[in-house]
């Protein structure tokens, strides 16, 4: 005798893979301020092992002040070790709100984002802790002002400063004459607070979805 049964036949018709939203976190500085050094000679005042701390606010310059060389480098800490090991860094940005402003003459100073070896509370030994590898495109101090907020969007290499698991450290300097190694001729600088660092994680997790095409077909036993 003969029975006839349905067997369910299933055809793998598409796939697709669906990110989840990506995740992402805004820290504030446990630690900011800038360090600076006065000399009557640029190299000197340049490469200085220490200078003077002052916080609230911190400033960046490369001048001559008319009597002195005036050099002056920003340290921002921020703990964000909340990412977690698990976080991919797909993009972060640095905000400074303005603070101060000054051009006395032709110094066309810019200003930018770079890494820092200096400690968790910021000090003069941090002077000379100043990388200068830029992690941003600088911005010019004619786009800047005393008050409002702007942003340096972090490049791959200041995505990798950014410690996961704890502290993470970057300076501001004046691009144009301190980096550059190039003796200002004025009074300029530009003051800032209140660091913020935001960071966006990439996904970490993905939803996997399936189509079958499901249609049944008999199947006769004997």
């Amino acid at each position: 005798m003969k029975k006839t049964f349905s067997v369910i036949i299933a055809v793998l018709i598409g796939a697709s893979v669906i990110p989840l939203t990506a995740d992402a976190a805004s820290f504030s500085a446990t630690s900011y301020g800038s360090v600076y050094v006065s000399n009557a000679t640029w190299a000197t005042a340049r490469g200085a092992s220490s200078g003077t701390s002052r916080t609230n606010p911190g400033y960046a310059q490369g001048v001559w002040n008319g009597s002195a060389y005036f050099i002056e480098r920003g340290f921002l800490v921020f703990n964000t070790s909340a990412l977690g090991a698990g976080c991919t860094v797909a993009s972060a940005y640095i905000t400074l709100t303005g603070a101060a402003i000054l051009n006395n003459g032709t110094n066309l100073e810019t200003y930018n984002i770079y890494s820092s070896t200096g400690g968790t509370t910021v000090s003069g030994s941090d002077y000379n802790k100043a990388g200068s590898a830029a992690f941003s495109t600088a911005i010019a101090q004619t786009s800047l002002a005393a008050s409002g907020n702007f942003t340096w969007n972090l490049n791959s290499s200041g995505l990798a400063q950014i410690n996961k698991t704890g502290n993470t450290f970057f300076s501001v300097r004046e691009a144009t004459y301190d980096v550059a190694n190039n003796p200002g001729v004025n009074t300029a600088y530009w003051g800032f607070n209140t660091p913020t660092l935001n960071v966006t994680c990439g996904s970490k997790r993905k939803i996997i979805t399936v189509s079958f095409n499901v249609k049944p077909e008999p199947f006769i036993y004997a």
